[in-house]
């Protein structure tokens, strides 16, 4: 029987693993503060000068009590001929950093799993570009969730070209092709299109590694709402209803869409919401250029085009200039200039706002959907490694260690010893295995 003085049980504690971008590091520590505020424990593993980008805000968070802090690692950039403080994409100065600095992103890869190998969270959320630790995940049998810090029109888009590859089918760089199975008729040229999306790179090799390890992920979290995208969502949820594999569907209560109407959600779908504060400031000059600009443009129509026609690599920058100044002038003057297509502009822009701030508020269906879903997920995590732990103890009791690294000894050695003090406590006696 319990006793009254029982403790009461731990928090649910989450890691996040950021990247070196602040396109990325922003929004997921955002992501972060935001299951901080609902009380899930939160560390967020960053580098020396990264973490001034959001230092001051996580010292408000401390001081104001909610459970979150940071993990600190220095960023080896002496080690690769890397000028010291270069630890993000936004300070490199030639392309030829650019290599250098994801490559120097690899080496703290031991000290974080041996961060996580000495203090196991029930849940670690790495940055997608962080594929690595989807194995380590597997090994410490807890749940990955990556950051996708990009929209579901953004994933639709990417989906649609590597499975019908529309641009092989037209005559020149600049013909123009619509994006088939979107919602919205999207029309790009192969120049638009990313370099490792016409041609195989290395980081088109790269992106299938993070696919690949998505896929074997407990779930994505988005940085996205719906309001924003609702058709997008209708194309996850299609997708995943037909894809014949099971599955987590996370999305919006059904007030948030047409008025209560859940007819689009499928036959069985059911909703709770994954969302947090807005969707984030678009950047239009990384991998994601012109699917974000259509986006924009086009399917939320909040913006206006500056007539870039081909998609630019921060990573094999020439300086040539892409967009020339008689160009950018011109759209200038068509949004400053007023009239009735800029107000429509603007006013769409504000309604989105309006209703990214709504559904953050106190009683909005965000945040009390946020705490369902932390909940909910506490409560499945808890049911399925209750159900799997006797299958994960009989793996670590046989698991040969010969062969490994230390590290991965002395974890495994720590593990069967709680394994083993865990069965005395519930048995009143040990078996040991050999």
């Amino acid at each position: 029987m319990a006793s009254d003085t029982e403790s009461p049980p731990p928090k649910l504690e989450f890691i996040f693993i950021s990247f070196i971008t602040p396109g990325h590091i922003i929004p997921m520590v955002d992501m972060a503060r935001l299951f901080a505020s609902h009380g899930v424990a939160v560390i967020i593993i960053t580098t020396t000068h990264n973490s001034l980008i959001f230092k001051n805000a996580i010292d408000r968070d401390i001081k104001s009590g909610k459970p979150i802090k940071l993990h600190v690692l220095p960023f080896p950039f002496a080690d690769f001929g890397l000028p010291e403080s270069l630890e993000n994409m936004n300070y490199v100065m030639s392309p030829d950093q650019n290599p250098k600095l994801y490559q120097a992103t690899m080496l703290p890869i031991k000290p974080i799993q041996q961060m996580l190998l000495d203090h196991i969270p029930n849940c670690i959320v790495p940055d997608m570009f962080c594929p690595w630790t989807v194995d380590f995940a597997v090994e410490l049998g807890i749940p990955r969730i990556v950051f996708q810090g990009s929209s579901y029109f953004l994933l639709c888009a990417q989906y649609s070209m590597r499975h019908n590859v529309p641009y092989e089918n037209v005559t020149s760089d600049m013909e123009l092709f619509v994006v088939p199975g979107l919602q919205d008729q999207v029309e790009l040229s192969r120049l638009q299109l990313p370099d490792h999306v016409r041609t195989k790179k290395v980081f088109s090799a790269m992106l299938d590694v993070i696919r690949k390890a998505e896929l074997r992920s407990f779930g994505v979290l988005m940085n996205s709402f719906p309001e924003l995208e609702p058709s997008y969502l209708y194309e996850i949820a299609t997708a995943l209803d037909t894809s014949n594999h099971p599955f987590i569907w996370v999305i919006c209560n059904k007030e948030m869409i047409d008025g209560g109407d859940e007819a689009w959600l499928l036959n069985g779908l059911k909703s709770r919401v994954n969302e947090r504060d807005s969707w984030r400031a678009i950047d239009c000059l990384a991998v994601k250029q012109f699917y974000n600009e259509k986006l924009v443009i086009q399917v939320v129509m909040t913006g206006v085009g500056v007539g870039t026609e081909k998609w630019l690599s921060l990573l094999e920058d020439d300086g040539k200039v892409v967009v020339k100044k008689k160009k950018i002038e011109k759209a200038i003057i068509r949004l400053m200039d007023g009239g009735d297509e800029v107000k429509e502009i603007r006013e769409r822009a504000k309604e989105l706002g309006r209703k990214a701030k709504r559904v953050v508020e106190v009683g909005g269906s965000s945040y009390n959907d946020l705490i369902g879903l932390i909940d909910e997920n506490k409560k499945d995590w808890d049911r399925h490694f209750l159900s799997e732990q006797f299958k994960e103890d009989e793996r670590i009791i046989l698991t040969n260690t010969d062969g490994m690294d230390e590290m991965m000894k002395k974890f495994y050695k720590t593990k069967k010893e709680e394994i083993l003090a865990r069965n005395r406590d519930a048995h009143g006696s040990s078996t040991t295995r050999e």
